[in-house]
């Protein structure tokens, strides 16, 4: 979990029903959902917010028996929306994630 604002959290993790991954936004103050849980194609495991506006979210999608490493942009709000899934190669999956910036990362010159 990750907030974004002494009133916003974003939460993500499994659907137990599909194994599919899920985000939902939480009141830090009671733990309780404030919208929907919003549902994403693959597990999430983690999720990074460095700003009210932005969060990163990672995990895996399992093909047969092969993982996929695979990232979600998330932006925060009582309903999260998701983006387009971005996939790793296979036989990866990632565990962890933080963002130090909002900014895009920029190669060095």
């Amino acid at each position: 979990m990750s907030c974004t604002s002494v009133a916003l959290c974003i939460a993500v993790g499994f659907q137990t029903s599909s194994g599919d991954g899920a985000v939902v936004a939480i009141d830090p103050t009671t733990g309780l959902a404030l919208g929907a849980t919003v549902p994403v194609s693959p597990g999430l495991v983690s999720v990074s917010c460095p700003s009210a506006t932005v969060c990163e979210a990672v995990g895996a999608t399992t093909f047969d028996t092969s993982a996929v490493g695979a990232a979600v942009a998330i932006t925060p709000g009582t309903t999260p929306t998701a983006g387009p899934v971005q996939s790793l190669t296979a036989h990866s999956e990632l565990l962890g994630v933080s963002c130090f910036s909002a900014q895009p990362a920029r190669p060095s010159a």
